[in-house]
Protein backbone atom coordinates (compact mmCIF):
# COMPACT_ATOMS: atom_id res chain seq x y z
CA UNK A 1 0.00 0.00 0.00
CA UNK A 2 2.78 2.47 0.87
CA UNK A 3 4.53 1.74 -2.39
CA UNK A 4 1.40 2.61 -4.40
CA UNK A 5 0.99 5.90 -2.54
CA UNK A 6 4.60 6.83 -3.26
CA UNK A 7 4.15 6.26 -7.00
CA UNK A 8 0.94 8.30 -6.98
CA UNK A 9 2.68 11.24 -5.26
CA UNK A 10 5.60 11.10 -7.65
CA UNK A 11 3.36 11.20 -10.71
CA UNK A 12 1.28 14.01 -9.20
CA UNK A 13 4.43 16.06 -8.55
CA UNK A 14 5.51 15.43 -12.13
CA UNK A 15 2.17 16.73 -13.41
CA UNK A 16 2.43 19.87 -11.27
CA UNK A 17 5.82 20.80 -12.72
CA UNK A 18 4.28 21.60 -16.07
CA UNK A 19 6.03 21.40 -19.43
CA UNK A 20 9.78 21.21 -19.68
CA UNK A 21 12.31 19.48 -17.50
CA UNK A 22 11.48 20.54 -13.91
CA UNK A 23 10.18 23.93 -15.01
CA UNK A 24 6.75 25.43 -14.92
CA UNK A 25 5.25 26.79 -18.12
CA UNK A 26 8.42 26.75 -20.23
CA UNK A 27 6.57 25.90 -23.39
CA UNK A 28 8.25 24.65 -26.51
CA UNK A 29 12.03 24.31 -26.75
CA UNK A 30 13.84 26.78 -28.99
CA UNK A 31 15.34 23.94 -31.02
CA UNK A 32 14.06 20.45 -31.64
CA UNK A 33 16.01 17.23 -31.28
CA UNK A 34 19.00 17.31 -33.64
CA UNK A 35 18.34 20.90 -34.73
CA UNK A 36 21.21 22.30 -32.67
CA UNK A 37 23.74 20.12 -34.52
CA UNK A 38 22.42 21.29 -37.89
CA UNK A 39 22.43 24.92 -36.74
CA UNK A 40 26.01 24.58 -35.48
CA UNK A 41 27.10 23.00 -38.76
CA UNK A 42 25.40 25.79 -40.72
CA UNK A 43 27.12 28.45 -38.59
CA UNK A 44 30.50 26.74 -38.96
CA UNK A 45 29.98 26.60 -42.74
CA UNK A 46 29.40 30.36 -42.79
CA UNK A 47 32.34 31.19 -40.53
CA UNK A 48 34.72 28.77 -38.80
CA UNK A 49 34.79 29.53 -35.08
CA UNK A 50 35.14 28.00 -31.61
CA UNK A 51 32.45 26.74 -29.20
CA UNK A 52 31.97 29.92 -27.19
CA UNK A 53 31.85 31.90 -30.45
CA UNK A 54 29.00 29.67 -31.58
CA UNK A 55 27.15 30.27 -28.30
CA UNK A 56 27.50 34.01 -28.89
CA UNK A 57 26.29 33.73 -32.50
CA UNK A 58 23.18 31.82 -31.44
CA UNK A 59 22.48 34.26 -28.62
CA UNK A 60 22.81 37.20 -31.04
CA UNK A 61 20.66 35.42 -33.64
CA UNK A 62 17.83 35.00 -31.09
CA UNK A 63 18.00 38.56 -29.78
CA UNK A 64 19.51 37.37 -26.50
CA UNK A 65 16.58 35.08 -25.68
CA UNK A 66 18.41 31.77 -26.11
CA UNK A 67 22.02 30.90 -25.42
CA UNK A 68 22.80 27.18 -25.27
CA UNK A 69 25.11 26.18 -22.46
CA UNK A 70 28.61 24.82 -23.06
CA UNK A 71 27.32 21.52 -21.66
CA UNK A 72 25.00 21.29 -24.67
CA UNK A 73 27.27 22.84 -27.31
CA UNK A 74 30.46 20.88 -26.77
CA UNK A 75 28.94 17.36 -26.93
CA UNK A 76 27.12 18.41 -30.12
CA UNK A 77 30.40 19.66 -31.61
CA UNK A 78 32.14 16.41 -30.65
CA UNK A 79 29.37 14.46 -32.39
CA UNK A 80 29.76 16.57 -35.54
CA UNK A 81 33.47 15.76 -35.53
CA UNK A 82 32.82 12.04 -34.88
CA UNK A 83 30.39 11.99 -37.83
CA UNK A 84 33.05 13.57 -40.04
CA UNK A 85 30.99 16.72 -40.65
CA UNK A 86 33.44 19.07 -38.92
CA UNK A 87 37.10 19.14 -38.00
CA UNK A 88 38.92 21.14 -35.35
CA UNK A 89 42.22 22.94 -35.74
CA UNK A 90 44.02 24.64 -32.86
CA UNK A 91 44.68 28.31 -33.65
CA UNK A 92 45.93 30.76 -31.02
CA UNK A 93 45.13 28.22 -28.30
CA UNK A 94 41.49 27.79 -29.42
CA UNK A 95 39.88 24.85 -31.16
CA UNK A 96 38.44 26.39 -34.32
CA UNK A 97 35.87 24.24 -36.10
CA UNK A 98 35.71 23.95 -39.87
CA UNK A 99 33.13 22.19 -42.00
CA UNK A 100 34.27 19.20 -44.06
CA UNK A 101 33.06 18.15 -47.52
CA UNK A 102 30.88 15.52 -45.81
CA UNK A 103 29.44 18.29 -43.67
CA UNK A 104 28.65 20.43 -46.72
CA UNK A 105 26.90 17.49 -48.36
CA UNK A 106 24.91 16.89 -45.16
CA UNK A 107 23.84 20.56 -45.10
CA UNK A 108 22.65 20.28 -48.70
CA UNK A 109 20.63 17.17 -47.81
CA UNK A 110 19.08 18.98 -44.83
CA UNK A 111 18.38 22.34 -46.53
CA UNK A 112 14.63 22.19 -45.79
CA UNK A 113 15.22 21.43 -42.11
CA UNK A 114 17.78 24.22 -41.83
CA UNK A 115 15.30 26.69 -43.39
CA UNK A 116 12.73 25.63 -40.75
CA UNK A 117 15.31 26.10 -37.98
CA UNK A 118 16.15 29.58 -39.27
CA UNK A 119 12.42 30.45 -39.37
CA UNK A 120 12.03 29.22 -35.79
CA UNK A 121 14.95 31.40 -34.66
CA UNK A 122 13.47 34.38 -36.52
CA UNK A 123 10.17 33.76 -34.74
CA UNK A 124 11.95 33.52 -31.40
CA UNK A 125 13.74 36.80 -32.07
CA UNK A 126 10.50 38.45 -33.18
CA UNK A 127 11.75 38.99 -36.75
CA UNK A 128 8.96 37.19 -38.60
CA UNK A 129 5.80 38.90 -39.77
CA UNK A 130 2.97 38.18 -37.33
CA UNK A 131 -0.24 36.54 -38.50
CA UNK A 132 -2.98 39.08 -37.65
CA UNK A 133 -5.32 36.26 -36.53
CA UNK A 134 -2.74 34.50 -34.33
CA UNK A 135 -3.25 35.93 -30.84
CA UNK A 136 -0.85 33.47 -29.17
CA UNK A 137 1.87 34.24 -31.71
CA UNK A 138 1.34 37.97 -31.21
CA UNK A 139 1.54 37.50 -27.44
CA UNK A 140 4.78 35.52 -27.81
CA UNK A 141 6.31 38.20 -30.03
CA UNK A 142 5.22 40.93 -27.63
CA UNK A 143 6.76 39.03 -24.71
CA UNK A 144 10.01 38.57 -26.63
CA UNK A 145 10.08 42.26 -27.55
CA UNK A 146 9.51 43.30 -23.94
CA UNK A 147 12.23 40.91 -22.76
CA UNK A 148 14.73 42.32 -25.29
CA UNK A 149 13.84 45.86 -24.23
CA UNK A 150 14.28 44.95 -20.53
CA UNK A 151 17.68 43.40 -21.25
CA UNK A 152 18.67 46.48 -23.26
CA UNK A 153 17.53 48.78 -20.41
CA UNK A 154 19.72 46.84 -17.98
CA UNK A 155 20.29 48.72 -14.73
CA UNK A 156 19.23 52.08 -16.22
CA UNK A 157 16.35 53.03 -13.88
CA UNK A 158 15.03 55.71 -16.25
CA UNK A 159 14.86 53.31 -19.20
CA UNK A 160 13.22 50.60 -17.08
CA UNK A 161 10.63 53.07 -15.78
CA UNK A 162 9.86 54.26 -19.33
CA UNK A 163 9.42 50.65 -20.43
CA UNK A 164 7.07 49.93 -17.52
CA UNK A 165 4.99 53.01 -18.42
CA UNK A 166 4.71 51.88 -22.06
CA UNK A 167 3.74 48.34 -21.02
CA UNK A 168 1.05 49.67 -18.67
CA UNK A 169 -0.29 51.98 -21.39
CA UNK A 170 -0.49 49.04 -23.79
CA UNK A 171 -2.22 46.91 -21.15
CA UNK A 172 -4.76 49.67 -20.48
CA UNK A 173 -5.33 50.08 -24.22
CA UNK A 174 -5.95 46.36 -24.67
CA UNK A 175 -8.31 46.24 -21.68
CA UNK A 176 -10.19 49.23 -23.08
CA UNK A 177 -10.50 47.59 -26.52
CA UNK A 178 -11.69 44.24 -25.13
CA UNK A 179 -14.53 45.77 -23.06
CA UNK A 180 -15.98 47.70 -26.01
Amino acid sequence: MRHHRKRHCQSRRAMMRGPGPHRRGRGRRPLGHGDLRLLLLDLIAAEPTHGYGLIGLIETRTGGLYAPSPGVIYPALELLQDQGFAEAKVEDGKKILYITEEGRAHLEDEATTIAAIQARLDELAGKSEPDPDDIRGAMRQLRNTVMRAAVKAGDNAEAREALAVRINELRASIEGDSTA
